[in-house]
């Protein structure tokens, strides 16, 4: 890496398609705004990765108020979860061919905390962004801001709350309602 060359860059990539230490971003996945929308009422995650292109130490993503653009309301960034996107040790698969061979691999999301990125490796940062009952309608703005040992980067964020809200379903009428209390967690 020469001298002038940024310490990292960002990416988006489809929030369900998996980012790995190893990923490297394409050049269509460079990014330095994400949008995304939500009714009323309702949870949005927001995903964007940061790929180290030497270490970075202290990382840490904080995110600003949202804004709206015509009239100032506010979604307030208290009110945005953000995290990382934690990897692990998967099992191993079942099939003769790989049953030895493990991999990493992202499992779960944890709240932010200072953390390093390895040179040549990314890592993905995941917001859960909460449109309120009573937000107007609109396009917000803010960033979120990506503080490192190297300096600060920054990406926008611009969030839609449509004009209405979802009508609630009748979770035990919902063919895909499954009561939490039959599931066992269990971890690796």
């Amino acid at each position: 890496a020469d001298a002038g060359e940024a310490p990292a860059v960002l990416f988006v990539k489809p929030r369900m398609e998996k980012v790995f230490p190893d990923t490297l971003p394409l050049k269509e996945d460079l990014a330095t705004e994400v949008s995304v929308f939500a009714a009323r009422d309702e949870f949005e995650p927001v995903a964007f990765s940061i790929h180290a292109v030497r270490e970075l130490r202290c990382v840490e993503v904080t995110m600003s108020d949202l804004i709206l653009v015509k009239t100032g309301a506010v979604i307030p960034a208290q009110d945005i979860a953000v995290g990382w996107v934690e990897n692990a040790l998967a099992p191993p698969l079942d099939d003769r061919k790989h049953r030895d061979q493990r991999f990493v691999t992202p499992t779960h999301i944890v709240p932010m905390r200072k953390t390093i990125i390895p040179a040549g490796e990314s890592r993905r940062c995941w917001m859960t962004i909460r449109a309120p009952k009573d937000a107007q309608a609109g396009r917000y703005e803010g960033h979120a801001v990506i503080a490192t040992d190297r300096g600060e980067l920054e990406m926008k964020v611009h969030f839609t709350v449509l004009p209405f809200a979802l009508a609630r379903q009748n979770d035990d009428k919902n063919q895909y309602y499954l009561p939490f209390h039959n599931f066992t967690l269990y971890r690796a």
